[in-house]
């Protein structure tokens, strides 16, 4: 048996751990927009930690990857910058400075 870690309890594939993932995304979406987290870092984070969930990208891709606008580029200089922490360390209050940067 394989012992079980803080990252597999995070990113398990299971459907029932799928369904509680979706479910806990959408309760930190929530408190996001609570607290009034501008829509582009929202997007931001939930495209970061999707993408690391389901495992589509060696390193996530962030939704402004390219833009040249100031706050776009900020933005994706704090998805970058969460991608080098990680985006479990994120679930687990570890974020980057970056993101208070970019709002």
């Amino acid at each position: 048996m394989v012992p079980e870690t803080w990252t597999h309890v995070l990113s398990c594939d299971h459907s029932v751990a799928q369904e509680q993932w979706r479910a806990a995304l959408s309760t930190l979406v929530t408190a996001l927009k609570d607290k009034n987290t501008p829509p582009q870092v929202v997007e931001s984070m939930v495209s970061g930690l999707s993408q690391w969930f389901s495992h589509t990208a060696v390193r996530p891709l962030p939704p402004t990857i390219g833009a040249l606008t100031r706050p776009q580029t900020l933005l994706t200089a704090a998805f970058q910058s969460q991608s080098d922490i990680g985006w479990s360390s994120l679930l687990r209050g570890h974020l980057s400075t970056h993101w208070g940067g970019s709002v």
